[in-house]
Protein backbone atom coordinates (compact mmCIF):
# COMPACT_ATOMS: atom_id res chain seq x y z
CA UNK A 1 0.00 0.00 0.00
CA UNK A 2 1.31 3.37 -0.91
CA UNK A 3 1.72 5.59 2.15
CA UNK A 4 2.92 8.80 0.65
CA UNK A 5 4.51 9.75 -2.62
CA UNK A 6 6.75 12.73 -3.16
CA UNK A 7 6.30 14.12 -6.66
CA UNK A 8 9.45 15.58 -8.16
CA UNK A 9 9.36 19.13 -9.45
CA UNK A 10 10.94 18.34 -12.78
CA UNK A 11 11.30 21.93 -13.91
CA UNK A 12 13.66 22.74 -11.05
CA UNK A 13 15.79 19.64 -11.53
CA UNK A 14 16.55 20.04 -15.23
CA UNK A 15 19.69 22.00 -14.42
CA UNK A 16 20.99 19.62 -11.75
CA UNK A 17 24.63 18.79 -12.42
CA UNK A 18 24.43 15.24 -11.14
CA UNK A 19 26.56 13.12 -13.41
CA UNK A 20 26.66 16.04 -15.90
CA UNK A 21 23.78 14.42 -17.78
CA UNK A 22 22.02 16.55 -20.35
CA UNK A 23 18.23 16.40 -19.99
CA UNK A 24 16.16 17.02 -23.09
CA UNK A 25 13.69 19.84 -22.48
CA UNK A 26 10.89 18.42 -24.60
CA UNK A 27 8.82 15.24 -24.43
CA UNK A 28 6.95 14.08 -27.52
CA UNK A 29 7.56 17.55 -28.91
CA UNK A 30 5.98 19.22 -25.87
CA UNK A 31 7.64 21.65 -23.51
CA UNK A 32 6.56 22.38 -19.97
CA UNK A 33 4.66 25.40 -21.25
CA UNK A 34 1.48 25.02 -23.26
CA UNK A 35 2.19 24.95 -27.00
CA UNK A 36 0.39 27.06 -29.60
CA UNK A 37 -1.62 24.01 -30.69
CA UNK A 38 -2.56 23.28 -27.09
CA UNK A 39 -3.71 26.85 -26.53
CA UNK A 40 -6.43 26.21 -29.08
CA UNK A 41 -7.56 23.17 -27.06
CA UNK A 42 -7.69 24.74 -23.60
CA UNK A 43 -11.49 24.72 -23.75
CA UNK A 44 -11.35 20.91 -23.67
CA UNK A 45 -9.69 20.82 -20.24
CA UNK A 46 -12.03 19.19 -17.74
CA UNK A 47 -14.77 18.46 -20.30
CA UNK A 48 -14.97 14.75 -19.52
CA UNK A 49 -14.03 15.03 -15.86
CA UNK A 50 -16.16 13.06 -13.39
CA UNK A 51 -16.73 14.79 -10.07
CA UNK A 52 -17.45 12.67 -7.00
CA UNK A 53 -18.73 13.28 -3.51
CA UNK A 54 -15.90 14.33 -1.20
CA UNK A 55 -14.49 11.81 1.27
CA UNK A 56 -15.90 11.63 4.78
CA UNK A 57 -14.01 11.07 7.99
CA UNK A 58 -10.80 12.52 9.37
CA UNK A 59 -9.24 14.01 6.21
CA UNK A 60 -5.73 15.41 6.10
CA UNK A 61 -3.63 16.64 3.22
CA UNK A 62 -0.19 15.02 3.15
CA UNK A 63 2.55 17.64 3.16
CA UNK A 64 5.32 17.51 0.59
CA UNK A 65 8.04 17.58 3.23
CA UNK A 66 6.78 14.57 5.17
CA UNK A 67 8.52 11.21 5.04
CA UNK A 68 7.82 9.68 1.68
CA UNK A 69 7.44 6.15 0.40
CA UNK A 70 8.56 6.94 -3.13
CA UNK A 71 8.73 9.18 -6.16
CA UNK A 72 7.08 9.11 -9.59
CA UNK A 73 9.12 9.40 -12.78
CA UNK A 74 8.10 9.01 -16.43
CA UNK A 75 10.24 7.35 -19.08
CA UNK A 76 10.37 8.33 -22.73
CA UNK A 77 12.68 7.22 -25.52
CA UNK A 78 13.23 9.71 -28.33
CA UNK A 79 15.90 9.99 -31.00
CA UNK A 80 17.57 6.90 -29.51
CA UNK A 81 18.12 8.79 -26.26
CA UNK A 82 16.63 7.96 -22.88
CA UNK A 83 14.83 10.62 -20.90
CA UNK A 84 13.24 10.64 -17.46
CA UNK A 85 13.27 14.41 -16.96
CA UNK A 86 15.87 13.95 -14.21
CA UNK A 87 19.34 12.38 -14.22
CA UNK A 88 19.51 8.61 -13.83
CA UNK A 89 22.21 9.12 -11.19
CA UNK A 90 19.62 10.90 -9.06
CA UNK A 91 17.12 8.09 -9.56
CA UNK A 92 19.78 5.60 -8.43
CA UNK A 93 20.45 7.58 -5.29
CA UNK A 94 16.75 7.90 -4.49
CA UNK A 95 16.23 4.17 -4.99
CA UNK A 96 18.54 3.47 -2.06
CA UNK A 97 15.94 4.86 0.35
CA UNK A 98 12.61 5.04 -1.48
CA UNK A 99 10.49 3.37 -4.13
CA UNK A 100 10.72 4.62 -7.71
CA UNK A 101 7.32 4.40 -9.41
CA UNK A 102 8.22 4.43 -13.10
CA UNK A 103 5.63 5.21 -15.77
CA UNK A 104 6.30 3.37 -19.04
CA UNK A 105 4.22 3.02 -22.19
CA UNK A 106 4.45 -0.77 -22.51
CA UNK A 107 6.52 -3.85 -21.67
CA UNK A 108 9.06 -3.06 -24.40
CA UNK A 109 9.80 0.28 -22.72
CA UNK A 110 9.82 -1.49 -19.37
CA UNK A 111 12.60 -3.76 -20.59
CA UNK A 112 14.53 -0.72 -21.82
CA UNK A 113 14.22 0.93 -18.42
CA UNK A 114 15.35 -2.23 -16.64
CA UNK A 115 18.52 -2.24 -18.76
CA UNK A 116 19.11 1.47 -18.07
CA UNK A 117 18.48 1.14 -14.35
CA UNK A 118 20.62 -1.94 -13.91
CA UNK A 119 23.53 -0.37 -15.79
CA UNK A 120 23.27 2.74 -13.59
CA UNK A 121 23.10 0.94 -10.23
CA UNK A 122 19.43 1.65 -9.54
CA UNK A 123 18.21 -0.67 -6.78
CA UNK A 124 15.69 -2.75 -8.72
CA UNK A 125 14.05 -4.08 -5.56
CA UNK A 126 12.70 -0.55 -5.06
CA UNK A 127 11.40 -0.03 -8.61
CA UNK A 128 7.66 -0.33 -9.28
CA UNK A 129 6.49 -0.12 -12.90
CA UNK A 130 3.20 1.48 -13.93
CA UNK A 131 2.10 0.77 -17.51
CA UNK A 132 0.38 3.83 -18.97
CA UNK A 133 0.62 6.23 -21.87
CA UNK A 134 1.68 9.78 -21.03
CA UNK A 135 1.92 13.07 -22.88
CA UNK A 136 4.86 14.55 -20.96
CA UNK A 137 7.30 13.66 -18.21
CA UNK A 138 6.33 16.46 -15.80
CA UNK A 139 4.86 14.05 -13.28
CA UNK A 140 5.03 16.63 -10.51
CA UNK A 141 2.19 18.46 -12.24
CA UNK A 142 -0.22 15.68 -13.22
CA UNK A 143 0.35 12.92 -10.67
CA UNK A 144 -2.13 12.27 -7.85
CA UNK A 145 -2.62 14.44 -4.82
CA UNK A 146 -2.56 12.16 -1.79
CA UNK A 147 -4.65 12.54 1.35
CA UNK A 148 -4.90 10.59 4.58
CA UNK A 149 -8.51 9.50 5.07
CA UNK A 150 -8.87 8.07 8.59
CA UNK A 151 -5.16 7.13 8.28
CA UNK A 152 -5.77 5.37 4.96
CA UNK A 153 -4.15 6.90 1.89
CA UNK A 154 -6.53 8.00 -0.88
CA UNK A 155 -6.19 10.07 -4.05
CA UNK A 156 -7.71 13.42 -4.94
CA UNK A 157 -8.03 13.71 -8.72
CA UNK A 158 -8.40 17.04 -10.51
CA UNK A 159 -8.64 18.20 -14.14
CA UNK A 160 -5.05 18.82 -15.22
CA UNK A 161 -4.75 22.36 -16.55
CA UNK A 162 -3.22 21.31 -19.85
CA UNK A 163 -5.03 19.55 -22.73
CA UNK A 164 -2.99 16.39 -22.25
CA UNK A 165 -5.51 13.57 -21.75
CA UNK A 166 -3.02 10.79 -21.01
CA UNK A 167 -1.33 12.85 -18.30
CA UNK A 168 -4.73 13.77 -16.93
CA UNK A 169 -5.60 10.09 -16.41
CA UNK A 170 -2.54 9.19 -14.33
CA UNK A 171 -4.27 9.63 -10.93
CA UNK A 172 -6.95 7.18 -12.08
CA UNK A 173 -4.25 4.77 -13.24
CA UNK A 174 -2.58 4.85 -9.83
CA UNK A 175 -5.89 4.39 -8.05
CA UNK A 176 -6.72 1.36 -10.18
CA UNK A 177 -3.30 -0.31 -9.98
CA UNK A 178 -2.81 0.15 -6.24
CA UNK A 179 -6.40 -0.19 -5.07
CA UNK A 180 -6.72 3.35 -3.73
CA UNK A 181 -9.98 5.31 -3.49
CA UNK A 182 -10.05 8.20 -5.96
CA UNK A 183 -12.11 11.34 -5.29
CA UNK A 184 -12.82 13.70 -8.19
CA UNK A 185 -12.50 17.39 -7.31
CA UNK A 186 -13.73 19.58 -10.15
CA UNK A 187 -11.01 22.20 -9.81
CA UNK A 188 -8.69 22.80 -12.76
CA UNK A 189 -5.19 22.88 -11.38
CA UNK A 190 -1.63 21.58 -11.56
CA UNK A 191 0.49 19.97 -8.90
CA UNK A 192 3.23 22.54 -9.31
CA UNK A 193 0.81 25.27 -8.22
CA UNK A 194 -0.21 23.67 -4.96
CA UNK A 195 1.58 23.32 -1.64
CA UNK A 196 0.32 22.29 1.79
CA UNK A 197 1.78 22.10 5.28
CA UNK A 198 -0.29 19.00 6.15
CA UNK A 199 -2.04 20.87 8.95
CA UNK A 200 -4.92 22.53 7.11
CA UNK A 201 -3.04 25.31 5.32
CA UNK A 202 -2.52 25.28 1.56
CA UNK A 203 -1.35 27.80 -1.03
CA UNK A 204 -1.62 28.38 -4.78
CA UNK A 205 -1.01 31.40 -6.95
CA UNK A 206 -3.94 33.29 -8.47
CA UNK A 207 -3.74 31.18 -11.64
CA UNK A 208 -6.25 28.86 -10.04
CA UNK A 209 -8.84 31.68 -10.09
CA UNK A 210 -8.21 32.51 -13.73
CA UNK A 211 -8.43 28.90 -14.88
CA UNK A 212 -11.62 28.16 -13.00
Amino acid sequence: MIKKILLIAIAFLLFTDIGAQQIKQTFKGKTHMVSEDELLKLNTVGKDFIETDPPVGDIRNIAEFERTEGIIVTYHNADNSDYFGIPVDLIAEISENALVYTLVLNNMYKDQVIDIFESNNVLMANVVFVISDTDSYWSRDYSPWFIANDNTVSIVNFPYNRPRPNDNDIPLTFGYQFGLDVYGMNLISTGGNYMTDGMGVAASCDLVYKEN
